[in-house]
């Protein structure tokens, strides 16, 4: 079975973001089709109710959660691993996020950029139209591996 990433390395980075919005990252979408099963994360300031998903684009400025996971609580100040049962996730997937306390470490230029709307759209099936965040990138990344054969479906779990 081979690796899948998504998302960018989770280090400290020159800016951060606040809670309450869903991001997505728009660099480094998935490898490969298969399940994530850890992510590596580096939060500015303590995260609370931290939930991440798989999204997809429908159209133009659209997207849709194709899976999900509630991770909880994450600590500030160096990267974290969270590891869970796992989601799907599909080549060319992009990694998202929502949490309801903190701030997320990003970069503030010369980056992919990202995608955001106000509230949690961290929900498998929610299709919201986003809008675009040019030059940032996200201290998030998803870690896991190829499923040979396997049916690509959402889910959440936790």
């Amino acid at each position: 079975m081979a690796a899948i990433d998504v998302g960018s390395e989770a280090i400290g980075r020159d800016d951060d973001c606040s809670a309450t919005n869903t991001l997505i990252a728009l660099d480094n979408p998935a490898n490969l089709d298969g399940e994530i099963t850890s992510i590596e994360i580096w939060a500015k300031n303590a995260l609370t109710g931290l939930k991440v998903g798989m999204f997809y684009l429908v159209s133009e400025t659209t997207y849709k959660c194709r899976s999900a996971v509630a991770i909880g609580d994450v600590a500030a100040g160096s990267k974290v691993t969270k590891t869970f049962s796992g989601i799907s996730v599909v080549t060319n997937d992009l990694i998202g996020m929502y949490f309801t306390t903190g701030d997320m470490e990003r970069s503030g230029s010369g980056e992919a950029g990202g995608l955001y709307i106000s509230g949690d759209k961290v929900t498998v099936d929610d299709e919201t139209e986003y809008t675009a965040w040019d030059g940032v990138t996200f201290s998030i990344k998803g870690i896991g591996a190829e499923l040979a054969g396997a049916h690509q479906r959402g889910y959440i779990v936790g």
